[in-house]
C-alpha cells in the first residue's frame, strides 16, 4: 500500500502523523480511546487517537496554524457566541482540510491508493472551490464526533460532500467548482469541462456576474428551517484567467480578498434569503433545535452530493472512451447515493410511524 503525505502527496521523509480529526476536537468531545467502526473501509475498529496518516513535518507544522485559528471558532459556535467573516472563512478552509483528509485517509486504509492515484491532496484542494456549510443543532446532551457520507462509495470517487457531528451540532459541508458563484452574483460558467480521465478541469464560456443573490442559492434545494447556511464563492484560478470579469464593484465589494480569489461570506437563516456578511460584522449561529431526524438530514446530504455530480461538469469534449468512463462513473455514483436516500427514507418513515404509535398509546 502506497504511503504519502496527505497534505502534499509526496513520500514523507519522517515519521510524523496527522490526526485527520484533530486532537483538540477529540479531547473536546470525549475520550481519545473511544473507537469508530468503518465497516465499508476496514473491518477493524480504530480509536480516534490512532486515526492518523503520514504527513511531512513541514506540512504538519503549516496546517497546525489553521487548527489554532479554527479551534476558538468552533468553541464559539458551540457556545452560541458570535463569529465574524474572517473566522468563518477559516472554518470553511478547515472543513476542506478535514473532508479531503478523510478521503485520502480512507483510500490508504482500503489499500486502493495505487489503483486510485489521488489527483489532489489537502494543499491542492483547500480554498480552491466554492463551498457551503449547513449548521444545525439537535436537542440532546450527547457528546462525541460522528461523520456521515464520508465512507460511501460515491464519496471515495468524488469527495465533495459529507456531514460532521460535533456534540449536538451537525455540520453539512459541500464544495466544488461553481457551486454557489452564479446565485450569489459572481462570474460563472454553466459547466466545468473535464477533458479526460486524469481529472484535469478547464473553464470555458465564463460569463459576467449578475450582481444579485438568487434564492435558493443551490437550485432546487431548500435549507432546513431550523438552520444557518454559510456560502462562499472561491475563484483563485478563474480570477487569473478572466481578470476582466472579476474586476467589478460587486465582486470586490463582496469578497474578502478578491486579488487572491477569496470570495465573501454569505449567511442564510433557515430557508430565507442569503445576505452578505461584511468583514466588520459578526453573527451568532445558534439555530433552533432541528425538527428532523438523522435520516432526513442524511437525505439532504446525498441530494446535495448528487447536485454536484450532475450539474458541475461536462465530459462532452473528452475522447469517446474517456467520456463513456466518466459518464458511467457519474451515473454509478448517483445511483449509489439514490440507494442510500431510499434506505434513509424507509428508516425515516419507520421512526415516524413508531413515534405516532407511541403518541397514540400515551393518549
Amino acid at each position: 500500500m502506497a504511503k504519502f503525505c496527505i497534505f502534499c502527496g509526496n513520500p514523507p521523509q519522517d515519521k510524523n502523523a496527522e490526526h485527520v480529526i484533530p486532537q483538540w476536537l477529540i479531547n473536546m468531545t470525549g475520550k481519545r480511546s473511544r473507537q469508530m467502526n468503518l465497516d465499508t473501509i476496514t473491518d477493524r475498529p480504530i480509536s480516534f487517537g490512532n486515526f492518523t496518516f503520514p504527513a511531512c513535518e513541514k506540512c504538519n507544522s503549516e496546517y497546525a496554524e489553521l487548527e489554532a485559528l479554527v479551534k476558538p471558532v468552533v468553541e464559539k459556535i458551540l457556545a452560541g457566541q458570535s463569529v465574524n467573516a474572517a473566522e468563518l472563512h477559516n472554518l470553511m478552509d478547515w472543513f476542506d482540510k478535514v473532508r479531503i483528509g478523510l478521503w485520502l485517509g480512507f483510500l490508504q486504509l482500503k489499500g486502493d491508493v495505487d489503483d486510485t492515484k489521488p489527483h489532489m491532496h489537502i494543499k491542492t484542494r483547500v480554498a480552491r472551490k466554492d463551498r457551503m456549510l449547513i449548521i444545525e443543532r439537535v436537542d440532546d446532551n450527547q457528546t462525541g464526533i460522528a461523520f456521515v457520507g464520508a465512507n460511501t462509495e460515491a464519496f471515495l470517487d468524488s469527495p465533495s460532500a459529507f456531514q460532521l457531528r460535533i456534540n449536538n451540532y451537525i455540520f453539512t459541508n459541500v464544495s466544488d467548482f461553481g457551486l454557489v458563484a452564479r446565485r450569489v452574483g459572481f462570474p460563472f460558467t454553466d459547466r466545468y469541462v473535464m477533458k479526460g480521465l486524469d481529472g484535469q478541469v478547464t473553464v470555458d464560456n465564463m460569463q459576467a456576474a449578475k450582481g444579485r443573490i438568487v434564492t435558493p442559492v443551490i437550485n432546487n434545494f431548500i435549507s432546513p428551517v431550523n438552520s444557518f447556511t454559510i456560502y462562499q464563492p472561491m475563484f483563485p484560478a478563474e480570477s487569473q484567467k478572466f481578470k476582466n470579469l472579476y474586476d467589478t464593484d460587486y465582486v470586490k465589494n463582496h469578497s474578502l480578498a478578491p486579488e487572491y480569489g477569496i470570495g465573501g461570506i454569505f449567511v442564510q437563516r433557515g430557508s430565507g434569503a442569503a445576505t452578505y456578511l461584511a468583514p466588520e460584522q459578526s453573527v451568532a449561529l445558534v439555530p433552533k433545535f432541528s425538527t428532523e431526524n438523522q435520516y432526513q438530514r442524511a437525505i439532504k446530504l446525498f441530494q446535495l452530493h448528487n447536485h454536484v455530480l450532475t450539474t458541475t461538469y461536462t465530459s462532452r469534449f473528452a475522447p469517446d472512451f474517456d467520456r463513456r468512463v466518466i459518464d458511467g462513473l457519474t451515473k454509478e455514483r448517483v445511483w449509489q447515493n439514490n440507494s442510500r436516500i431510499e434506505k434513509c427514507r424507509l428508516l425515516k418513515d419507520y421512526i415516524q410511524f413508531g413515534a405516532t404509535q407511541n403518541n397514540g398509546k400515551q393518549k
